[in-house]
């Protein structure tokens, strides 16, 4: 199910950047947010790396671990239409990615692992207890690369 969802990346405005992910299955997709495109914390997480043109290696940022309480509550679901594109909006600079390591060219990347995703006409809440138990089902990786930003 996973590999119904694209990932996207779009330089939204001066030090912005917004996180897409896209249905581009035939079914209603359930996903957990929780270190994906859609997390309000992905820049913090380290799932956005900003690699300067010319070099091959991502600009150090800061970046946090989080601990968050088990299962998952509602707010932290979205369900995607077939179709349907959510978007996430990101402020990039500090305290996160200081402005002065961002200047020139960057290609931007998103990559990280699906937490969870299911077929929204079948999910059932009771699925979330399992999510971090070492039971998990491999949900797929997702990876999203915008060239040549100019921050």
């Amino acid at each position: 199910m996973a590999s119904n969802l694209e990932v996207s990346i779009r330089h939204s405005g001066e030090h912005k950047l917004a996180l897409g992910v896209t249905n581009t299955g035939d079914k209603p997709l359930t996903l957990i947010t929780w270190n994906s495109p859609l997390d309000p914390i992905a820049l913090k997480l380290g799932l956005v790396e900003f690699v300067p043109s010319g070099s091959s290696e991502p600009v150090q940022i800061n970046t946090i671990q989080v601990r968050r309480k088990m299962p998952p509550e509602s707010d932290s679901l979205v369900t995607i239409k077939p179709g349907e594109k959510k978007e996430n909006a990101l402020e990039v600079g500090d305290p996160v990615v200081p402005p002065e390591k961002l200047k020139g060219k960057m290609m931007v990347r998103c990559q990280g692992t699906w937490m969870g995703v299911w077929d929204a006409d079948a999910f059932k809440t009771e699925e979330l207890e399992s999510i971090g138990s070492g039971q998990e089902t491999p949900f797929g990786d997702f990876k999203a690369e915008l060239e040549s930003v100019e921050f």
